[in-house]
Protein backbone atom coordinates (compact mmCIF):
# COMPACT_ATOMS: atom_id res chain seq x y z
CA UNK A 1 0.00 0.00 0.00
CA UNK A 2 1.23 3.11 -0.64
CA UNK A 3 1.74 5.88 2.21
CA UNK A 4 0.30 8.60 -0.19
CA UNK A 5 -2.67 8.89 -2.14
CA UNK A 6 -3.54 11.84 -4.51
CA UNK A 7 -6.84 12.31 -6.04
CA UNK A 8 -7.42 14.07 -8.89
CA UNK A 9 -10.09 15.84 -11.12
CA UNK A 10 -8.89 17.09 -14.47
CA UNK A 11 -10.15 17.79 -17.79
CA UNK A 12 -7.75 18.96 -20.21
CA UNK A 13 -4.97 18.15 -18.09
CA UNK A 14 -3.50 21.14 -15.99
CA UNK A 15 -4.47 19.76 -12.83
CA UNK A 16 -3.02 16.21 -13.78
CA UNK A 17 0.00 17.61 -14.48
CA UNK A 18 0.03 19.63 -10.90
CA UNK A 19 -1.20 15.67 -9.18
CA UNK A 20 2.03 14.16 -11.14
CA UNK A 21 4.74 16.78 -10.29
CA UNK A 22 3.90 16.82 -6.52
CA UNK A 23 3.88 12.46 -6.74
CA UNK A 24 7.42 12.20 -8.62
CA UNK A 25 8.67 14.62 -5.51
CA UNK A 26 7.00 13.19 -2.40
CA UNK A 27 7.30 9.45 -4.01
CA UNK A 28 5.37 6.48 -2.87
CA UNK A 29 2.50 7.76 -3.83
CA UNK A 30 -0.89 6.26 -5.86
CA UNK A 31 -2.85 8.58 -7.73
CA UNK A 32 -6.85 7.97 -8.07
CA UNK A 33 -9.05 9.75 -10.76
CA UNK A 34 -12.15 11.35 -8.43
CA UNK A 35 -15.36 9.67 -10.29
CA UNK A 36 -18.62 9.66 -9.08
CA UNK A 37 -18.17 5.76 -7.45
CA UNK A 38 -17.59 6.21 -3.50
CA UNK A 39 -13.52 5.01 -2.79
CA UNK A 40 -12.53 4.05 0.90
CA UNK A 41 -9.08 4.93 2.50
CA UNK A 42 -8.22 1.81 5.00
CA UNK A 43 -4.52 1.73 6.91
CA UNK A 44 -2.06 4.70 7.74
CA UNK A 45 -1.34 7.51 4.97
CA UNK A 46 1.44 10.13 5.37
CA UNK A 47 -0.65 12.07 2.99
CA UNK A 48 -4.10 12.63 1.27
CA UNK A 49 -4.28 15.20 -1.14
CA UNK A 50 -7.07 16.76 -3.24
CA UNK A 51 -5.94 17.80 -6.61
CA UNK A 52 -8.39 19.62 -8.84
CA UNK A 53 -9.13 22.80 -11.54
CA UNK A 54 -11.75 25.75 -9.81
CA UNK A 55 -15.59 25.76 -11.78
CA UNK A 56 -17.00 29.45 -12.02
CA UNK A 57 -15.09 30.32 -8.61
CA UNK A 58 -15.53 26.87 -6.98
CA UNK A 59 -14.85 23.47 -6.39
CA UNK A 60 -16.60 21.07 -9.13
CA UNK A 61 -19.84 19.57 -8.15
CA UNK A 62 -17.95 15.64 -9.19
CA UNK A 63 -15.18 16.97 -6.87
CA UNK A 64 -17.25 17.90 -3.85
CA UNK A 65 -19.24 14.87 -4.13
CA UNK A 66 -16.18 12.68 -3.84
CA UNK A 67 -15.06 13.73 -0.83
CA UNK A 68 -18.15 13.80 0.78
CA UNK A 69 -18.78 10.28 -0.17
CA UNK A 70 -15.22 9.12 0.62
CA UNK A 71 -14.56 6.62 3.46
CA UNK A 72 -12.48 7.51 6.09
CA UNK A 73 -13.41 5.64 9.20
CA UNK A 74 -10.87 3.01 9.02
CA UNK A 75 -7.90 5.40 7.87
CA UNK A 76 -5.29 7.06 10.29
CA UNK A 77 -4.28 9.92 8.00
CA UNK A 78 -0.75 12.00 8.85
CA UNK A 79 -1.41 15.51 6.51
CA UNK A 80 -4.37 16.45 3.96
CA UNK A 81 -3.77 19.08 0.98
CA UNK A 82 -5.16 20.37 -1.96
CA UNK A 83 -3.78 22.04 -5.13
CA UNK A 84 -5.77 23.72 -7.61
CA UNK A 85 -5.50 24.79 -10.99
CA UNK A 86 -7.58 27.79 -12.18
CA UNK A 87 -7.61 30.68 -15.32
CA UNK A 88 -8.32 33.61 -12.56
CA UNK A 89 -8.97 32.87 -9.24
CA UNK A 90 -9.25 29.83 -7.12
CA UNK A 91 -12.33 31.67 -5.72
CA UNK A 92 -14.12 29.50 -2.79
CA UNK A 93 -11.90 26.41 -3.64
CA UNK A 94 -10.20 25.67 -0.75
CA UNK A 95 -12.72 26.97 1.99
CA UNK A 96 -15.50 24.39 -0.16
CA UNK A 97 -13.04 21.71 0.82
CA UNK A 98 -12.41 22.74 3.88
CA UNK A 99 -15.80 22.32 4.62
CA UNK A 100 -16.73 19.11 2.82
CA UNK A 101 -13.60 17.17 5.28
CA UNK A 102 -14.34 19.07 8.53
CA UNK A 103 -18.34 17.38 8.00
CA UNK A 104 -16.33 14.31 8.29
CA UNK A 105 -13.72 15.44 11.11
CA UNK A 106 -10.81 15.96 8.69
CA UNK A 107 -8.90 18.99 8.53
CA UNK A 108 -7.15 20.37 5.19
CA UNK A 109 -3.44 21.61 6.39
CA UNK A 110 -2.01 22.95 3.39
CA UNK A 111 -3.84 24.75 0.22
CA UNK A 112 -2.18 25.48 -3.32
CA UNK A 113 -3.51 27.43 -6.11
CA UNK A 114 -1.76 28.45 -9.60
CA UNK A 115 -2.67 30.05 -12.47
CA UNK A 116 -3.13 27.44 -15.64
CA UNK A 117 -4.43 28.02 -19.21
CA UNK A 118 -8.25 27.99 -19.13
CA UNK A 119 -10.29 25.88 -21.36
CA UNK A 120 -14.02 26.90 -20.90
CA UNK A 121 -14.39 27.48 -24.74
CA UNK A 122 -17.83 27.96 -24.49
CA UNK A 123 -16.48 32.21 -23.21
CA UNK A 124 -13.81 32.46 -24.67
CA UNK A 125 -10.66 31.36 -26.86
CA UNK A 126 -8.16 29.52 -25.85
CA UNK A 127 -5.50 32.15 -24.55
CA UNK A 128 -2.55 33.14 -26.79
CA UNK A 129 -0.35 32.90 -23.71
CA UNK A 130 -1.09 29.44 -22.57
CA UNK A 131 2.67 29.02 -23.27
CA UNK A 132 3.76 31.11 -20.93
CA UNK A 133 1.07 29.87 -18.02
CA UNK A 134 2.09 26.59 -18.47
CA UNK A 135 5.76 27.74 -17.48
CA UNK A 136 5.06 29.80 -14.35
CA UNK A 137 2.32 26.83 -13.47
CA UNK A 138 4.73 24.01 -13.52
CA UNK A 139 7.37 26.85 -11.94
CA UNK A 140 3.95 26.95 -8.74
CA UNK A 141 3.34 23.21 -8.75
CA UNK A 142 7.30 22.82 -7.52
CA UNK A 143 6.76 25.01 -4.73
CA UNK A 144 3.96 23.23 -3.62
CA UNK A 145 5.49 19.64 -4.07
CA UNK A 146 8.11 21.23 -2.06
CA UNK A 147 5.40 22.34 0.54
CA UNK A 148 3.88 19.02 0.51
CA UNK A 149 7.32 17.26 1.32
CA UNK A 150 7.76 19.21 3.92
CA UNK A 151 3.75 19.01 5.57
CA UNK A 152 3.80 22.59 5.66
CA UNK A 153 0.72 24.17 6.52
CA UNK A 154 -0.98 27.18 5.73
CA UNK A 155 -4.71 28.96 6.75
CA UNK A 156 -6.01 29.48 3.01
CA UNK A 157 -9.55 29.50 2.31
CA UNK A 158 -10.44 29.28 5.84
CA UNK A 159 -13.29 32.39 4.29
CA UNK A 160 -16.32 32.44 2.84
CA UNK A 161 -15.78 35.08 -0.20
CA UNK A 162 -19.30 36.20 -1.21
CA UNK A 163 -18.99 37.37 -4.55
CA UNK A 164 -17.55 33.74 -5.41
CA UNK A 165 -20.44 32.20 -3.54
CA UNK A 166 -22.65 34.03 -5.77
CA UNK A 167 -20.75 33.41 -9.04
CA UNK A 168 -20.59 29.72 -8.15
CA UNK A 169 -24.55 29.17 -8.07
CA UNK A 170 -25.01 31.35 -11.30
CA UNK A 171 -22.10 29.53 -12.96
CA UNK A 172 -23.49 25.82 -12.03
CA UNK A 173 -27.07 27.15 -13.92
CA UNK A 174 -25.20 28.22 -16.63
CA UNK A 175 -23.24 24.60 -16.71
CA UNK A 176 -26.93 23.06 -16.76
CA UNK A 177 -27.62 25.18 -19.66
CA UNK A 178 -25.06 24.88 -21.76
CA UNK A 179 -24.94 20.91 -21.24
CA UNK A 180 -28.11 20.57 -23.35
CA UNK A 181 -25.94 22.13 -26.43
CA UNK A 182 -23.38 19.67 -26.80
CA UNK A 183 -23.19 17.94 -30.29
CA UNK A 184 -21.41 16.17 -32.29
CA UNK A 185 -20.13 17.06 -36.53
CA UNK A 186 -19.65 15.30 -39.49
CA UNK A 187 -16.11 15.30 -39.14
CA UNK A 188 -16.40 12.57 -35.98
CA UNK A 189 -14.05 9.09 -36.84
CA UNK A 190 -15.99 7.27 -34.26
CA UNK A 191 -12.85 6.91 -32.15
CA UNK A 192 -15.03 6.75 -28.78
CA UNK A 193 -11.93 8.80 -26.86
CA UNK A 194 -14.87 11.47 -25.72
CA UNK A 195 -17.15 8.28 -24.24
CA UNK A 196 -14.06 7.27 -23.01
CA UNK A 197 -13.09 10.08 -21.51
CA UNK A 198 -16.45 11.15 -19.73
CA UNK A 199 -16.16 10.86 -16.32
CA UNK A 200 -19.58 10.51 -15.78
CA UNK A 201 -20.38 8.16 -18.30
CA UNK A 202 -22.83 10.92 -20.30
CA UNK A 203 -21.73 9.89 -23.46
CA UNK A 204 -22.69 6.56 -25.05
CA UNK A 205 -21.44 4.66 -28.85
CA UNK A 206 -24.52 4.62 -30.66
CA UNK A 207 -23.91 2.91 -34.16
CA UNK A 208 -20.77 4.06 -34.20
CA UNK A 209 -21.20 7.77 -33.06
CA UNK A 210 -21.37 9.57 -29.76
CA UNK A 211 -24.70 10.53 -28.14
CA UNK A 212 -24.76 12.67 -25.30
CA UNK A 213 -27.37 11.83 -22.31
CA UNK A 214 -27.72 14.99 -21.40
CA UNK A 215 -27.30 14.23 -17.87
CA UNK A 216 -25.17 15.03 -14.77
CA UNK A 217 -22.57 16.85 -17.46
CA UNK A 218 -19.28 17.51 -15.26
CA UNK A 219 -18.34 20.87 -17.79
CA UNK A 220 -14.90 19.69 -17.76
CA UNK A 221 -14.86 19.94 -21.68
CA UNK A 222 -12.48 16.70 -21.87
CA UNK A 223 -15.13 15.22 -25.04
CA UNK A 224 -14.51 18.51 -27.05
CA UNK A 225 -10.82 19.20 -25.97
CA UNK A 226 -9.81 15.79 -26.55
CA UNK A 227 -11.48 15.03 -29.97
CA UNK A 228 -8.77 14.33 -32.69
CA UNK A 229 -10.88 15.78 -34.91
CA UNK A 230 -12.51 18.97 -32.96
CA UNK A 231 -16.03 17.39 -33.71
CA UNK A 232 -17.55 17.79 -30.65
CA UNK A 233 -19.17 21.56 -30.79
CA UNK A 234 -20.94 23.67 -27.83
CA UNK A 235 -23.86 24.79 -29.78
CA UNK A 236 -22.01 27.89 -31.90
CA UNK A 237 -20.62 29.30 -29.06
CA UNK A 238 -17.06 26.93 -29.12
CA UNK A 239 -16.73 27.62 -33.09
CA UNK A 240 -13.37 29.03 -33.44
CA UNK A 241 -12.34 29.22 -30.20
CA UNK A 242 -9.25 26.80 -30.30
CA UNK A 243 -8.99 23.53 -28.05
CA UNK A 244 -6.38 22.98 -25.63
CA UNK A 245 -4.69 20.09 -24.31
CA UNK A 246 -1.82 19.69 -21.81
CA UNK A 247 1.75 19.10 -23.94
CA UNK A 248 2.67 16.90 -21.29
CA UNK A 249 -0.22 14.77 -21.02
CA UNK A 250 -1.89 12.20 -23.22
CA UNK A 251 -5.13 10.92 -24.11
CA UNK A 252 -3.71 7.69 -22.45
CA UNK A 253 -2.89 9.62 -19.08
CA UNK A 254 -6.53 11.10 -18.86
CA UNK A 255 -7.66 7.15 -19.07
CA UNK A 256 -5.94 5.79 -16.29
CA UNK A 257 -6.07 5.50 -12.72
CA UNK A 258 -10.01 5.28 -13.31
CA UNK A 259 -11.91 2.68 -11.03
Amino acid sequence: MSKNVIYYFSGTGNSLKAAKDIAAVIGDTRLAFMTENAAELCGEYDRIGFVFPCYAGGAPAIVLNFIRNLKTECAEIGYIFAVVTCNVSVGNSFYAVRKALAAKGLELGYCGGSQAPGNYVIEYPIEKDAPQKIKRADEAFARFAADIQNKSLNSNGKLLNPFFALFYRIGQRFFKMMEKRFRVTEDCVSCGLCAKLCPVGNIEITDGKPVFLHKDCASCLACLHWCPRAAIECGQATVKHGRYRHPSITPKDMTENRN
